[in-house]
């Protein structure tokens, strides 16, 4: 399960959504919104569509279970809706984070079910994360394939940073199960944990067929924020207004860091002889 081959960033997969383009060469910036109630969220999503920085970010991702409602699909589906039209070009991904997985959501599998079929059946979804971990994701995933909307396979590890083979072995089933981005997410608790994502990051972006999304969560992992594109990851997150995860730092920050990276790169491949 591991990668042989020189692979340079330039052929690692890609995948548009929308307006958003998800490659490691610019990595897409995705923007958390967060709120318990509709009008807070309503009212936050406006801030942010005003926001000066907003136009650095390529995705919203809506914090599900932040959202009183979380466990009442109908309610849910309206205000996704809500922030589909609100936020119009901009893809608007949903995410109904488990508590299991650092979320605020405490539901059953079933209910998690319930509420992403909801949300799969929205007009105008693009795009919906799916926790692999939990026993009913088969059959969301069947939801958001069969209503064509793009599924994040994704796990989440607070507590540590799992082997090489851990991580490419997780993401290599998200591929074969057909999610459209894999993403994972650790902690690190040394910078030998933060090689070891990077290396697992490479690894499975030279190999999947989907981009890859990988994250090294709290202070020691802010370089994975900033600079994960150059080991393949295809996206990032980062804060407009606040931060939903340990470590995310702002989108103007993490978007000057990116813009020189691209830069850079591509002055040294033109100056190459």
């Amino acid at each position: 399960m591991s990668a042989s081959k020189e692979t340079s960033r330039a052929s690692y997969p890609s995948l548009t959504l929308g307006t958003a383009h998800f490659h490691a060469t610019h990595p897409a910036i995705i923007a958390p919104l967060m709120g318990t109630s509709r009008q807070q969220i309503l009212a936050q999503a406006e801030s942010m569509r005003q926001h000066p920085d907003s136009s650095a970010v390529s995705v919203i991702e809506w914090r599900v279970d932040f959202y009183r409602k979380h466990g009442q699909p109908l309610k849910v589906a309206t205000v996704y809706q809500e922030l589909i039209e609100l936020f119009d070009s901009v893809p608007v991904l949903a995410t109904l984070r488990t508590s299991a997985e650092g979320g605020q959501a405490a539901i059953s599998d079933e209910t998690y079910l319930e509420v992403v079929t909801a949300l799969a059946s929205t007009p105008g979804a693009i795009v919906i994360d799916v926790e692999t971990a939990r026993t009913t994701a088969r059959e969301a995933l069947q939801q958001l394939q069969a209503n064509q909307v793009a599924a994040v396979g994704s796990y989440h590890d607070f507590e540590q940073t799992p082997s090489t083979f851990d991580i490419l072995d997780r993401l290599q089933s998200m591929g074969r199960e057909g999610y459209d981005l894999a993403k994972i997410a650790v902690t690190p608790t040394s910078p030998a944990d933060v090689i070891r994502i990077n290396e697992a990051t490479y690894q499975a972006a030279s190999v999947l067929a989907q981009p890859v999304i990988t994250v090294a969560m709290g202070p020691l992992g802010i370089g994975s924020r900033l600079a994960g594109g150059v080991f393949g990851s295809a996206a990032t997150f980062a804060s407009l207004e606040a931060a939903s995860a340990p470590g995310q730092i702002p989108v103007h920050l993490v978007a000057e860091v990116a813009q020189a990276i691209y830069s850079e790169t591509r002055n040294l491949k033109e100056s190459a002889p």
